[in-house]
């Protein structure tokens, strides 16, 4: 008798699990809009190159600022962006120049 009952709350539990995930995995595959941003750590470490990355993220279309903290080893960038942007393509682009950037947290600051 109680089969059914165990059986429809293990069902339950998997597909809540499942649709968590998959929210989890868009928030941290994507760039959110607003003022939160996504913080990249970046392998370049002369001001040249900065001006270069620089340039070719404030030409991607949704990116609304690009915030650069180069007081830091490796040097640090938070992007915000007016529409979710794929974290991918922040990391192709930045990769033409033979630098790296790599997402620092994968948590949400509040």
């Amino acid at each position: 008798m109680c089969g059914p009952l165990i059986s429809y709350f293990r069902d339950f539990s998997f597909h809540f699990q499942a649709k968590n995930i998959i929210t989890m995995c868009y928030i941290t595959d994507h760039i959110l809009p607003g003022t939160m941003g996504k913080t990249f750590i970046m392998g370049a470490d002369h001001p040249i190159d900065y001006k270069y990355v620089l340039s070719v993220l404030n030409e991607f279309k949704g990116i609304s600022s690009v915030q650069l903290n180069d007081q830091k080893f490796p040097c640090e960038m938070t992007i915000q962006s007016n529409s979710p942007i794929a974290v991918k393509d922040v990391q192709q682009r930045i990769n033409t120049f033979g630098f790296h950037a790599l997402p620092k947290s994968y948590l949400l600051h509040f």
